[in-house]
């Protein structure tokens, strides 16, 4: 058997401080490649991408809903102009006409602002993990688990991945607005129908229109019980 010897460099302050040297490079050279690497290819957990695309389904039909019941009044508003009778009734619904023209395009626009907010979300998350490596996206790309509490608060939950604080708000307000704007409709077309057609014509037009405007708004109330 063949004796072998290990050469062992002494131990020195210089060696010591070259061993530090060549760790920290090591080490920036690995943070910044996982700094380049993470952000190309991170993606919004699966909880929160649901979130964000039943967000968006929602403010699609919001848009699509208000953006049909405007041009729809728009017509309704060109033959209530053409009646040249100036008693309350008349006035009254010329009122609320325009007032259901005006808040259903203004309840198009929140939806789409909603839309826009949820599509960004993404790139913001992205720009974070490297701008802010202490935050949730990059302790998500590094390999971190959810928190389970923001499981219970979506509003939460999107706002640690970028989300405007105010998303919550104008989420709340789109909701509250987009049902101002169906009321608003349904009393407009009752009330043409009620000066425009027969009582008893007007009357069944009531007997389901009424419920609907009912239904519609404890449907609302049941869909921001939390």
């Amino acid at each position: 058997m063949s004796n072998r010897i290990l050469l062992v460099p002494a131990f020195t302050p210089a060696n010591d401080q070259g061993s530090r040297e060549i760790g920290l490079n090591i080490a920036d050279e690995s943070n910044e490649q996982d700094l380049v690497y993470h952000p190309q290819d991170f993606e919004l957990p699966r909880a929160v991408k649901s979130r964000i695309d039943a967000d968006v389904q929602q403010a699609n039909a919001f848009a699509i809903t208000t953006a049909l019941f405007a041009g729809a009044l728009l017509s309704l508003a060109q033959l209530v102009a053409q009646e040249d009778a100036r008693t309350l009734p008349w006035q009254t619904i010329r009122f609320f006409t325009y007032t259901a023209i005006s808040i259903n395009l203004t309840g198009t626009t929140l939806a789409l602002v909603l839309i826009k907010m949820c599509s960004d979300l993404e790139s913001t998350a992205q720009q974070m993990v490297v701008s802010i490596p202490s935050s949730l996206p990059a302790r998500i790309a590094r390999g971190e688990k959810l928190p389970r509490h923001l499981i219970m608060n979506h509003y939460k939950l999107l706002e640690e991945f970028g989300m405007s604080p105010g998303y919550k708000a104008l989420d709340f307000g789109a909701a509250i607005w987009i049902t101002s704007g169906n009321v608003s409709t349904f009393v407009s077309v009752i009330m043409w129908v009620w000066l425009a057609e027969d009582k008893a014509v007007a009357g069944a037009t009531m007997v389901g229109t009424v419920p609907a405007i009912l239904g519609l708004v404890y449907a609302f109330a049941l869909t921001k019980r939390r």
